[in-house]
């Protein structure tokens, strides 16, 4: 059922009075990608992910294709990263995923005619544990969904080149490549409030669980990437990048058995009631590694031979978010087909006057924000280089003051790291260089006081408080022509 559809009613026996029968579940919202929120390559992870105006090497093709022109040869990179969340709500820590994967990219600089002035790239971001993976959870229940899920594969390819000295222009595409595989799709239990108007009211708890291993299809999904840089004198550059939304869109039509014990029905209403709950046709709709608009500029400045300074501000419109939902019926349609069981169930067990209601899910509202990041990189002697970084990330999630806990607070993130450079012992390449980097997060903590019209039963009722962070480490060898 599309969220259009959400708030369809079904009725038997025409009239309103009656059983009110309650069914909603939300998907998890959507994940931004790898690259996007713990970066891509060692040494923009250490300069608070700030590239737009200083990537030069692989990770160019994400933060800004026109950068592969500056990499100091033809060259390939392999590295790893690891990220572990830490959240709480209410005091207690919540059960995310740990983020690791293998990263690997190559820059190709040509040479002759074309030295300097054509280059091509690529790079690739490949999970160690779960491929992809959709989580449905409670509509009300606590979601820190910047951090859970957060893996898949990500792949993006470039090219860039220089009409002219002080120019250089950049063009790719983010791939989110063919993936076929198992997703586990967990369910929680459901609660169910059944109403009488006519002096009955009975509160039902209907408990089902669905763990199904899905075989799914995924086309490649393409996103342009365009950016420039401009280099007026020796010491400054000027970059500015656009990154087109790409985002893996998942639709299952799967069936929800349910199963409950009700006290003070006889046995033919209770055999009635199973059959209404039985098959349930259930409509998932979710959306996976979602990546944003994005419009970037950057300044690059190295007032020193020694010293370079770069800084980014990245305007990012999360208001095309829509939410992620389970709910009765199917993807993509009005349909109320497979309901008609239910209303019958229902009337045998409560009489002939009875509506099933759709609720319309909350909307997620968010709201565009620019994101500020800053480095600086100091070349202590040639050989070594240490590196930090800054970055601020507005949160664009309302207040939770309603039946909704989706957590998304104020985000500041350090960053630093180091870069070895050395000759390869065994001269198959002319340089090798061996990058490391470390990241903190600090969540600003989020509080919201619940409406009165919230439930008690809510997560967040009366009011809720939650905080936390990721600390993360990575390394990157790269071996240069």
């Amino acid at each position: 059922m599309t969220r259009a559809a959400a708030g369809t009613v079904a009725r038997a026996g025409g009239c309103l009075a009656g059983a009110t029968l309650l069914i909603a579940l939300a998907v998890e919202p959507a994940r931004a990608n790898p690259a996007e929120h713990f970066g891509l390559g060692s040494r923009a992870s250490g300069l608070g992910l700030a590239g737009v105006a200083s990537a030069n090497d692989f990770s160019a093709v994400f933060y800004n294709p026109a950068g592969l022109l500056l990499a100091p040869g033809s060259g390939y990179s392999l590295g790893y990263t690891y990220t572990r969340p830490i959240v709480r709500f209410n005091g207690e820590q919540q059960d995310v995923n740990v983020i690791q994967g293998y990263h690997f990219g190559i820059n190709n600089l040509y040479r002759g005619w074309f030295r300097r002035r054509f280059a091509m790239g690529l790079g690739v971001y490949l999970p160690t544990t779960t491929v992809l993976r959709a989580i449905v959870t409670g509509q009300n229940e606590p979601n820190f969904y910047v951090y859970n899920n957060t893996e898949g594969i990500f792949l993006a390819a470039a090219i860039a080149g220089r009409p002219v000295e002080w120019l250089m222009l950049g063009v790719g595409v983010q791939v989110l490549v063919d993936v076929r595989g198992p997703v586990v799709l967990d369910i929680p239990p459901i609660k169910v409030n059944v109403m009488s108007l006519a002096d009955i009211t009975q509160s039902l708890e209907i408990h089902g669980e669905i763990k199904a291993d899905l075989d799914v299809s995924i086309d490649p999904l393409l996103a342009p990437i365009a950016g420039f840089m401009i280099q007026p004198v020796s010491w400054a550059r000027l970059g500015g990048v656009y990154r087109r939304r790409i985002w893996v869109p998942i639709e299952l039509a799967l069936k929800l058995r349910l199963k409950t014990e009700v006290g003070g029905l006889d046995q033919f209403q209770i055999s009635e009631l199973d059959k209404a709950l039985a098959d349930l046709p259930l409509a998932v709709v979710t959306n996976v590694q979602y990546h944003p608009d994005q419009f970037a500029g950057g300044l690059s400045l190295m007032p020193l031979r020694e010293l370079h300074l770069t800084g980014d501000i990245t305007y990012k419109r999360w208001s095309q978010l829509r939410p992620n939902y389970a709910a009765l019926g199917s993807p993509g349609s009005a349909s109320e087909v497979g309901l008609d069981e239910l209303v019958q169930g229902l009337t045998a067990v409560f009489g002939d006057n009875v509506e099933v209601t759709i609720p319309q899910l909350p909307e997620l509202a968010l709201k565009d924000r620019i994101n500020f990041s800053g480095g600086i990189e100091w070349l202590v002697i040639p050989w070594l280089r240490l590196r930090g970084g800054y970055n601020f990330r507005p949160s664009p999630a309302p207040p939770q003051n309603g039946r909704t806990n989706f957590i998304w607070p104020d985000e500041h993130l350090l960053t630093g790291g180091t870069g070895f450079m050395f000759r390869d012992p065994f001269r198959a390449f002319r340089r090798m260089f061996v990058e490391l980097h470390g990241q903190t997060m600090v969540m600003k903590p989020v509080s919201a006081t619940k409406t009165d019209d919230v439930p008690q039963d809510n997560p967040g009722w009366p009011s809720f408080k939650a905080d936390g962070g990721f600390f993360g480490l990575g390394l990157t060898i790269t071996a240069t022509l």
